[in-house]
């Protein structure tokens, strides 16, 4: 059996009656997974006696969770420094001979670069969210015209693209729509979708003729080897005449 806790505030009161406070406490906490993230340093318990010999208060909670015997294990990042505690519950006593032990710091190690990664995941995906949500350019407010606009990518598991919208008005008054994708997922996916928006973006607001546009995008695109699907609507609210090229 195993179990994960995560440390927040101190926790004064471990009776069984609360079990939330077994799942929530602080590095001053009395407990085996607290002691080891402070100590960096394997903690293992063969026994309930040796828990009950440095723990007595857990008593209760080790007979309601049936735990004779525990491993506490510090888990570490890639520069080794202690980012959680991996700790592993039997049933039975256990004896920690060195290829147990050996096989518990293996799988520490395992946790520590999976959580590493997720954490750089994170990290880059928060960026990359950032990055993109300060491309996509305030709508202009147009008479004659309600505009609204909306972004959410479509599978958030996949990560974030390289589609956006863009909205302006051309040196001449018309109002330009476009919406467009730029193929790939990820920080290079957006850094080109960047390009891309502003050459089109650049090239309409000086009243570029929209095939030429297009073709200016497609020629740059072609160059990094990759390629992209847009959509650009022209209003004209003076002349009520509308115009798209994709």
């Amino acid at each position: 059996m195993g179990s994960s806790m995560s440390f927040g505030q101190d926790v004064d009161d471990l009776s069984t009656d609360d079990d939330d406070a077994y799942w929530s406490f602080g590095l001053s906490a009395d407990l085996p997974s607290a002691h080891v993230f402070a100590s960096n340093r394997m903690i293992l318990m063969e026994t309930r006696q040796q828990y009950l010999a440095q723990y007595p208060h857990l008593d209760g909670v080790l007979q309601q969770m049936e735990i004779v015997a525990g491993a506490h294990v510090p888990v570490h990042d890639t520069s080794g420094v202690p980012i959680a505690v991996l700790s592993i519950a039997w049933a039975q006593p256990v004896n920690f001979y060195s290829t147990i032990r050996s096989v518990l710091a293996t799988i520490a190690d395992a946790v520590g670069q999976t959580l590493t990664r997720a954490a750089l995941y994170d990290q880059e995906h928060e960026l990359i969210v950032e990055l993109q949500a300060a491309l996509l350019a305030p709508v202009p407010e147009v008479n004659g015209l309600e505009i609204a606009v909306r972004y959410e990518p479509a599978v958030s598991v996949v990560g974030i693209g390289g589609d956006w919208y863009d909205a302006m008005l051309t040196d001449s008054g018309r109002f330009v729509a476009v919406i467009g994708d730029v193929t790939g997922h990820g920080a290079q996916a957006v850094a080109l979708m960047a390009q891309v928006q502003a050459v089109i973006a650049h090239l309409t607001r000086i009243d570029t003729p929209t095939p030429e546009v297009l073709q200016h995008a497609s020629s740059m695109l072609a160059t990094a080897g990759s390629y992209a699907t847009a959509q650009i609507v022209e209003i004209d609210v003076v002349r009520q005449t509308l115009r798209y090229v994709n």
